[in-house]
């Protein structure tokens, strides 16, 4: 099954809290302090969940990565006050920070077991937050431009097995669901220059609506279906050459594009106020992506609605894979190198 984290918070009835949610991929390099950062403007946040792709490579060890460690370390330093759980599934890490004042009440944590193949995998985290309850997933899905089927039956696959696993058998996603990660969806069918041109045009969103994967495949509903996602500004998150603000210039020349997002049910009392990039955080080949949001846990609460859960679609035209296993579809309001990840 897919690993999980069960995590009950205690709020002051009718107090909003501020949640922030990031994903990075590390490309198995650890961050410099410098790149960790951007992390301060979570300070004073009540939660925030730090999901990162690609920490550790997946050689056997008897002790923890140093990488990990590191990570650990800087976080706790950036984010001081907070009390911070990780848990581990393949290459993927997921960190649970919370604050230390008195209106909180931090539980045990109960993890299950298992990840997907290589460094993809994901970890979701089970929260309650008075008698709201949110479900985050942190993941990392199949690289490379055609895969986009693949990528689609990762996404069932996991959610499919976090709603198994979850501990709320009325409702099993919970009042809302906060989906992470390196998605690794890319943009359809454009050259490098194309895209170069359009971005130093200013023409981001034509780019975005027109071309990229994810928005296709969740307006088809074939995965990520009824997840929203704020406005994307920003510049394309992939693929750069480290420590520089320059896309690729290995003889690939890979074509940038969104591979790293935040989604998110749309439900009252869960407000998205920001969502941006990290581009000061250089030591990866991805730049981290975060959200911040207002949650009224009340509000949430009161959104009476069970998820449904129904069978993917199987009409998929371009989807050679056997169908996923049943999952549920959220309501509405290259090269086979690794380090093309």
């Amino acid at each position: 099954m897919m690993r999980r984290l069960l995590v009950p918070l205690i709020v002051v009835a009718g107090e909003q809290l501020r949640v922030g949610v990031v994903s990075w991929n590390l490309a198995t390099r650890s961050p410099l302090a410098r790149d960790c950062r951007f992390l301060k403007q979570f300070a004073d946040c009540d939660l925030v969940v730090v999901g990162c792709q690609e920490v550790e490579t997946l050689k056997p060890r008897r002790n923890e990565g140093r990488r990990s460690a590191r990570l650990l370390e800087l976080i706790g330093k950036v984010l001081k006050g907070f009390r911070i759980v990780r848990h581990v599934s393949g290459g993927v890490q997921l960190f649970v920070l919370t604050r230390t004042s008195a209106k909180f009440r931090f539980a045990d944590v109960a993890c299950g077991v298992g990840n997907l193949l290589k460094n993809k995998g994901a970890v979701g985290c089970f929260v309650v937050v008075d008698k709201a309850k949110l479900l985050f997933i942190t993941a990392h899905l199949a690289a490379h431009e055609p895969k986009v089927a693949e990528r689609n039956a990762d996404y069932h696959r996991i959610v499919g097995e976090l709603a198994a696993a979850s501990p709320w058998a009325r409702r099993p996603l919970g009042h809302a669901v906060i989906f992470s990660g390196d998605l690794n969806y890319r943009l359809q069918g454009l050259t490098r220059a194309e895209v170069e041109c359009a971005i130093e045009d200013g023409e981001m969103g034509d780019l975005f609506d027109g071309f990229d994967q994810l928005s296709r495949e969740k307006g088809a509903r074939r995965a990520f279906a009824g997840l929203h996602e704020g406005k994307v500004s920003f510049k394309p998150t992939f693929k750069f050459d480290r420590y520089t603000h320059h896309y690729d210039t290995s003889k690939k020349r890979r074509v940038p594009a969104w591979t790293d997002r935040v989604l998110f049910t749309p439900r009252p009392g869960l407000d998205l106020r920001k969502y941006d990039a990290a581009v000061e955080a250089t030591h990866s080949d991805h730049r981290p992506v975060f959200a911040l949001f207002d949650l009224d846990p009340n509000l949430l609460h009161s959104t009476d609605d069970c998820t449904p859960l129904k069978t993917p679609p199987q009409n998929h035209h371009h989807n050679h894979l056997p169908p996923p296993p049943h999952a549920p579809s959220f309501p509405r309001d290259d090269d086979d190198d690794d380090d093309d990840q």
